[in-house]
């Protein structure tokens, strides 16, 4: 059982029967003289004079511990609807800041009855956030706990802490709406890069029935565009080995493309990545699936994993490399 914050004992009298006695409040205590007159609280160092001693007829004195002291807990506090629940962690200093109250209401132990009063104050404020708006509602909750509880007590808080954030459950459902959101952005976005494919077929088709004197003109426009030096050569020695060159090329882009579309989808499967990243990456793919591959040579998806904690880019990149090579070895 907690320590009670007030302690009662009754004045001393002295010749006659007067009650003459004349308390002193010690520091971190509070006075509270009953009497045939008005109660008084006397803070420490205070005291009462002679004559409020003897003709205020004070027989009783209260002693009340006045000290800061400190609350913590956790509870679970409904979000709107009902459905879902916020997890609350309060922390807070407090101490009397009515006397008279405390003993009146013989308010011995306050925590019990400081809990519930903050529940409600926490429960009334967070009913009227989305499960998705912890934070705001957490702002909320701290700005009303300050500016006043929804009863009022005898006693006053400083220095509140409040941490707020959807319970477990929540979190699971908000990780999977999360999850659902980011994978049709994404498989819209692998649409995009479908149809960019499409096209990039039509072109390889396009350039198979190419003549040869035409098939080395186009090349030569290319490598001003920047071919690596070796396949220049490759061309200048031999340019019937321009098809062959047009394939690998082609391929090497499509495992660029699928590799990007494969760490993308790794991020969303585990919440790696914030929406707006998600999109600004998809339009990135989409770009490169669109663009030709024989203006640039395909490179690795650094774009992408840019949007990586630096600590999660090999461990994501090998997982996102042994599902590609699984999904190869399938189809093969």
């Amino acid at each position: 059982m907690a320590q009670s914050i007030f302690s009662r004992r009754e004045l001393k009298r002295k010749f006659l029967g007067l009650r003459n006695e004349r308390p002193k409040a010690e520091p971190g205590r509070a006075l509270v003289l009953i009497g045939e007159d008005a109660p008084i609280v006397l803070y420490p160092g205070q005291s009462i004079s002679p004559g409020e001693a003897v003709w205020g007829k004070y027989d009783t004195v209260y002693e009340v511990d006045i000290t800061q002291k400190q609350l913590d807990f956790q509870i679970s506090s409904p979000a709107k609807g009902g459905v879902w629940e916020f997890t609350v962690r309060f922390s807070g200093s407090y101490q009397v800041s009515d006397p008279i109250r405390v003993v009146n209401e013989s308010i011995q132990d306050p925590t019990p009855m400081l809990e519930l009063v903050i529940k409600d104050t926490i429960s009334q404020v967070t009913q009227q956030f989305d499960i998705e708006d912890g934070e705001t509602a957490r702002l909320a909750v701290r700005g009303q706990l300050e500016k006043g509880l929804t009863k009022d007590v005898p006693f006053r808080f400083s220095a509140i802490f409040i941490e707020l954030e959807p319970d477990q459950e929540a979190k699971e459902y908000l990780r999977e709406q999360r999850r659902q959101k980011r994978q049709a952005v994404l498989i819209k976005g692998t649409e995009e890069v479908l149809v960019a494919q499409g096209s990039i077929e039509k072109l390889k088709r396009q350039m198979q029935r190419e003549g040869e004197e035409e098939m080395v003109d186009h090349y030569e426009k290319i490598l001003d565009k920047g071919i690596t030096s070796i396949l220049a050569q490759q061309l200048a020695q031999n340019p019937d080995n321009a098809p062959q060159i047009t394939n690998f090329l082609l391929q090497l882009h499509q495992q660029d493309v699928d590799g990007k579309v494969q760490l993308l989808q790794t991020m969303v499967d585990n919440d790696l990545i914030e929406d707006w990243q998600l999109r600004d990456l998809v339009d990135n793919v989409v770009h490169s699936a669109t663009t030709s591959p024989l203006q640039s040579t395909p490179k690795l998806s650094s774009d992408v994993k840019g949007a990586l904690p630096a600590n999660k880019v090999d461990e994501v990149t090998k997982e996102a490399v042994e599902k590609r090579e699984e999904s190869s070895e399938a189809n093969d």
